[in-house]
């Protein structure tokens, strides 16, 4: 069996790794192979990185302005690897894609040449690109959200969904003694990522969930 993971560059994206990368060492011992398409620029992705720690960034009009350049300069390489996504399906009996949005009309050419489709995202996608969203979830064979959020909405899309949470390996996080009583009790989730309110928020949660 092979597959053909699509996703977005793992050392600045976490859910690649989390939801992806970590399971490659099961699916080696399982004999299964598989590959790797980042869809952005690791490069591109590192100027970004230095903008949001430069003094650039701390201005809107700069960082607007090389932000925009930025990913500008991105969209070729973009449009190259969803072309070379499109040139391998048929070589993969499954194509993984992990939180990345296709055009409608290369989604459905890629169906074609290989109908055995998995979206999966743990992210509300759909609160910035709800077409988008809503394209893949139509197009995939199966869907793999990552909270009941996510799992409502390709559930209006989409017949096959899975509820599939994030996780991290027990043996290397392990819980306090007491994190069972306050989690009976609470119950931490998201939408979109909001620094602020975060913060706010921090000096709230129990001292099991930090």
């Amino acid at each position: 069996m092979k597959i053909l993971f699509i996703a977005n560059c793992p050392s600045f994206f976490p859910s690649g790794i989390v939801r992806v990368a970590h399971y490659f060492p099961h699916l080696d011992a399982a004999g299964i192979k598989y590959r790797w398409i980042s869809i952005n620029s690791a490069r591109i992705q590192t100027a970004l990185a230095w903008l949001d720690a430069s003094a650039f960034g701390q201005f809107k009009l700069t960082d607007l302005l090389f932000r925009s350049f930025f990913h500008l300069c991105d969209l070729p390489y973009q449009w190259v690897q969803r072309c070379r996504v499109l040139a391998l399906a048929k070589t993969a009996d499954v194509l993984f894609f992990q939180s990345v949005l296709f055009p409608v009309f290369l989604m459905k050419w890629i169906r074609k040449r290989n109908p055995k489709i998995i979206f999966d995202y743990d992210d509300a996608l759909y609160v910035r690109n709800e077409r988008g969203t809503r394209v893949m979830a139509e197009n995939s064979w199966k869907v793999f959200a990552g909270s009941h959020a996510l799992l409502e909405f390709a559930r209006q899309y989409q017949e096959d969904v899975v509820l599939l949470p994030s996780c991290v390996d027990i043996k290397q996080f392990r819980p306090k003694k007491d994190a069972e009583r306050f989690a009976a009790a609470n119950r931490l989730d998201w939408q979109r990522f909001d620094q602020p309110a975060v913060e706010s928020a921090a000096g709230t949660v129990p001292d099991a969930f930090r």
